[in-house]
């Protein structure tokens, strides 16, 4: 018969269960935004869905729904919610949801290895605010929350019964999670293939029917996604290691990060949880064996696993979770004395408390240190067309926040702030999550009527290597601004400097605070006058920026405009500032010019330098005509 005291203990559990879930919850609200690193990303999916069938809008005209059947965690969370609220309360309300089932899972998980345990469960609420959180892996975490409580249940069933629904039901289930993230279905897949293969007293051949039943659907779905994922990824990433030393370190900084006394306490006792079990392995239940030797997998993978492969980044670092968590709920604090115990038990609670805490004090920080960045949402500005992004800083250390937000490895939470920009504004920016069959919505179209994309990686260089000498970075500013000449307006995000440079090209702000700029184009409109020639080919004008060299506009002119009267020709989308121009008689049709074709360079005074072949004009605003003479 239970006793008053246990009744009261359970009573207080439950309360302290509800306080932590309120406190989790709360968390996601103390700011109006929470910066991650791809969260902006995924909510574009549920803009462009909404808004693909507006009549002449640029999404239709850009690109094509596919047909996703992988990582839609986020989706299924998040896209209900967002036809009904505004972007920024679905978004802390599906983080909220998101967040609690995290939460609860590890406590169903701990209650269906020992129900004893159950205070160890409240961990669960003290890693709710883990790195795969912030980094904006949503898809992947809600898949772990639903992976865990899948876990959990299937502890619970006897899978291998003839004639049982059980293994059916956690076939579907596995194959929902699937759905939701294919690599977590992998690993649950594999914890669940241990639990059944390790259960007492039934024929391997039964266990092994149940295991095949539990995994197939869900392992024919990762197949068909992984052979089209890798069929249409173009482009090759170098596959990289962490260094020896940080390998180690990411079982505490790449799960619940931060402070020592936050980021080590669950991978230690996961390590103790797993040698208690290794000492007494004669006497624990089979599954429980199982489940710790799948954490024991998961934790040494996370040493020998490349951090990045060729289509797919951090792989190590998303180990790390569901390897500690499945040795921490092994942890058998109900075999500890009565006082031992209690102990025990508030320490979990005191814990969880102060890492709830702490995770008030990272949003907050967090939010902060995108001051700047966010202050343009704001701004009385409405887009339809195409925005592009120039993010130069991109992490938060840029704008000196607190010891917290310094924390979150490998955080950049400005990258994809652009795309806050459209849900807010309208337009659209060329920098999506789009292009991969099966595992996203949208890919673009063989066609797709965005103007130029500049390389994104060139913002990851700007700051060093190629880049450190001012002529090369001079000159991809040049590359991004020639670019940003043709799109509505160019969000700019990064040092003062590169903002005056946009702005010393011929952009004019829309709205500008600290290191952002809403820039439009305008520049200093000009015109060449080519003299008349008597020939028998086109004239060829060509120019670009100076000192940017890849990109070149072409304007032909008939060789019937070019007899009699001299032609004027504008230029579309000239800058403020250098550029380098000629006109050419093409001789070949190729519309470029080879050495004997004649030449018109126009005549400036002072003169400018040339480059090559080419003459180097400075536009101001109010640019008189150029004239050139033939050579």
């Amino acid at each position: 018969m239970t006793s008053v005291r246990d009744r009261a203990v359970t009573a207080a559990f439950w309360l302290c269960a509800l306080a932590l879930s309120a406190a989790v919850l709360g968390s996601f609200w103390v700011v109006d935004y929470l910066p991650t690193n791809d969260g902006p990303q995924h909510l574009m999916w549920a803009h462009i869905d909404a808004h693909y069938d507006e009549p002449g809008g640029v999404w239709a005209q850009n690109l094509a729904p596919t047909l996703q059947l992988a990582y839609r965690g986020f989706s299924f969370v998040y896209d209900p919610l967002a036809r009904v609220l505004p972007w920024r309360d679905a978004l802390r309300t599906a983080l909220s949801l998101m967040a609690l089932t995290w939460s609860w899972s590890v406590l169903a998980l701990v209650v269906a290895v020992e129900p004893r345990r159950r205070w160890l469960g409240l961990v669960g609420f003290a890693a709710a605010h883990q790195w795969n959180l912030y980094m904006g892996f949503f898809s992947f975490y809600v898949a772990q929350a639903a992976a865990l409580a899948l876990v959990a249940l299937a502890l619970r069933l006897d899978l291998t019964r003839e004639g049982s629904r059980a293994a059916v039901t956690l076939a579907l289930a596995l194959l929902v999670i699937a759905m939701l993230h294919v690599f977590v279905a992998v690993l649950a897949g594999a914890v669940l293939v241990a639990i059944v293969l390790a259960r007492d007293g039934v024929p391997f051949a039964r266990r092994a029917r149940a295991a095949a039943t539990v995994v197939a659907p869900a392992a024919l779905l990762s197949v068909v996604v992984s052979v089209g994922v890798r069929a249409a990824h173009a482009r090759s990433s170098p596959t990289t290691w962490l260094p020896l030393a940080e390998r180690v370190t990411q079982l505490g900084d790449r799960f619940a990060f931060g402070p020592a006394w936050r980021q080590w306490p669950l991978p230690l006792l996961a390590l103790v949880a797993l040698a208690v079990l290794w000492r007494r392995r004669r006497q624990e239940d089979r599954r429980l064996l199982a489940l710790g030797a799948c954490s024991l997998a998961l934790l040494a993978l996370t040493l020998v696993v490349p951090y990045h492969v060729q289509s797919w980044e951090c792989v190590s670092t998303r180990l790390v979770a569901m390897g500690v968590t499945l040795g921490v709920v092994l942890l058998p604090i109900e075999r500890l004395p009565r006082p031992a115990r209690l102990v025990a038990s508030l320490a979990v609670l005191l814990f969880a408390t102060a890492s709830i805490a702490w995770g008030y004090a990272l949003h907050r920080e967090l939010r902060a240190s995108l001051d700047d960045a966010l202050s343009g949402l704001a701004a009385p500005i409405r887009r339809a067309g195409y925005r592009l992004p120039v993010i130069l800083s991109t992490a938060p250390q840029a704008a000196a926040p607190g010891r917290r937000a310094r924390s979150v490895k490998a955080l950049e939470a400005a990258r994809h702030v652009a795309n806050l920009y459209v849900l807010e504004q309208g337009g659209m920016t060329p920098y999506l999550f789009v292009g991969y069959p099966l595992v996203m919505p949208f890919a673009w179209r063989e066609r797709p009527r965005i103007p130029r994309v500049p390389d994104q990686d060139l913002w990851a260089n700007f700051r060093g290597g190629p880049f450190a000498d001012p002529r090369a970075r001079a000159a991809a500013l040049d590359d991004m601004a020639s670019a940003g000449a043709w799109y509505d307006d160019v969000i700019y995000y990064g040092p003062a400097a590169g903002a005056r440079f946009f702005l010393a090209r011929g952009f004019v702000a829309d709205w500008r605070r600290g290191q952002l700029m809403i820039a439009r184009f305008v520049g200093c409109p000009a015109r060449m006058v080519v003299p008349p020639r008597e020939a028998d080919r086109d004239i060829v004008l060509e120019y670009g920026w100076h000192p940017a060299e890849g990109r070149v506009w072409h304007v032909r002119i008939p060789q019937e405009a070019t007899r009699g009267a001299p032609t004027t020709v504008p230029l579309a989308q000239s800058p403020c500032g250098p550029i380098w121009l000629r006109a050419f008689a093409d001789r070949d049709g190729s519309s470029r010019w080879t050495a004997g074709e004649p030449l018109c360079l126009p005549e400036l005074e002072p003169p400018e330098p040339s480059v090559g072949e080419r003459a180097v004009v400075t536009l101001r605003p109010g640019q008189p005509d150029l004239a050139c003479r033939w050579r």
